[in-house]
């Protein structure tokens, strides 16, 4: 017959039990391992200031012993930091964690903002630039170079590639000059086309630039219309007759103080704000430059002929252009004026004419149209 356990007996055994219970749990609070979570992605800048606790996002059951200690961010590719905790009783641990070092700076050029050089001269672009990478080397080429027979502002890239793969660009301008005595200021429009001043007046891609921006000293005058406006306004009112068309000049070249009574008249008729949407103040007209005439009316009800619609649809022919299309004060600063027309030569003509969509000049060459302070 099985004895029972005395009283006593449990409670030996169940002390027993008890001890190694505690034990147990003190013994998993001693050892248990701190948990850390890591940032993801591990993969850092060449060069960066970095911590231990710059990859660790979270550490639970304990805390960073070495957080503040500083990685070496200054070599390139695959490492191994070690990183060390203890846990909430003060037992230590470290593990290993491999970190990426990249570079993903790409290498500066050093170029100048304008090379000047005269017709014809030829140089090694490449000699006026340098390049410099911080995690290694790089190469420099160019890309886009000059044509030397070309005068006026041009633009040039270079390109540099480092060892990393990282590619920056550089693009800085190449004045080609007539000559050593060319004094003329080159520059560039927005749209890219080269441009110069001379002696108070302005040009782009060889057309003489008035408008409210830019506009003629006051003591300029081509006094008449120039050679090339004239013989392309006979040959044009020759064709337009042969086709029963007839087209008479109503206002042709008009010098400064000319074109100021006609701007003044206007304020007096009109007021302020609408002349200057109608007329141009004196030193700002096409008419002192000569290449400008007004035809037939300055009724805008012109648009509606027969000689107006001859005029719109070959005038490009004969290197004039309608200067003030309809649809565009935003961009001439005057209202429509189907009368107004500018020579500017066939070929840019046949550019701005665009297929009967007429493009003005400012908005082609991304140009201003606004009168100073």
């Amino acid at each position: 017959m099985a004895r029972r356990l005395s009283k006593r007996g449990w409670i030996v055994i169940l002390s027993g039990l008890l001890v190694i219970l505690m034990g147990s749990i003190c013994a998993h609070l001693i050892f248990d391992r701190p948990e850390i979570t890591f940032k993801e992605p591990l993969e850092y800048e060449y060069r960066q200031k970095l911590t231990v606790s710059d990859l660790v996002s979270e550490v639970k059951k304990g805390e960073l012993i070495n957080g503040e200690e500083e990685i070496d961010a200054a070599v390139l590719g695959a490492q191994q930091v070690t990183v060390k905790t203890k846990n909430h009783y003060g037992r230590k641990y470290s593990c290993d964690v491999s970190i990426t070092v990249k570079d993903i700076q790409a290498p500066v050029i050093t170029a100048p903002d304008r090379i000047t050089l005269v017709r014809g001269q030829q140089v090694d672009l490449l000699a006026y630039a340098s390049v410099t990478d911080d995690a290694g080397e790089a190469t420099l080429e160019l890309i886009e170079g000059y044509d030397p027979q070309k005068v006026g502002m041009q633009m040039i890239e270079y390109r540099a590639v480092d060892t990393s793969g990282n590619v920056s660009g550089c693009r800085t301008s190449v004045v080609v000059k007539e000559n050593e005595d060319d004094q003329r200021d080159y520059f560039l429009t927005y749209s890219g086309h080269s441009g110069y001043r001379e002696n108070g007046r302005t040009f782009i891609e060889g057309i003489p630039i008035i408008n409210k921006t830019y506009g003629l000293p006051s003591g300029y005058g081509a006094r008449g219309l120039t050679k090339d406006t004239s013989a392309a306004w006979q040959k044009m009112k020759e064709a337009a007759a042969a086709d029963g068309i007839t087209l008479k000049v109503l206002s042709a070249y008009r010098n400064y103080g000319h074109q100021e009574e006609v701007f003044n008249k206007k304020v007096a008729e009109e007021g302020e704000q609408q002349a200057l949407l109608t007329s141009e103040k004196a030193g700002h007209s096409e008419h002192q430059a000569g290449i400008a005439l007004d035809v037939n009316s300055f009724k805008e009800s012109f648009a509606q002929t027969r000689e107006y619609e001859w005029l719109n649809k070959n005038c490009y022919k004969y290197g004039f252009i309608i200067r003030y299309p309809q649809g565009k004060t935003d961009y001439t600063g005057y209202v429509f004026e189907p009368w107004h027309i500018t020579y500017v030569g066939e070929q840019w003509a046949k550019v701005f004419y665009n297929d009967g969509n007429w493009i003005c000049i400012e908005e082609y060459f991304m140009i201003t149209s606004e009168y100073g302070d």
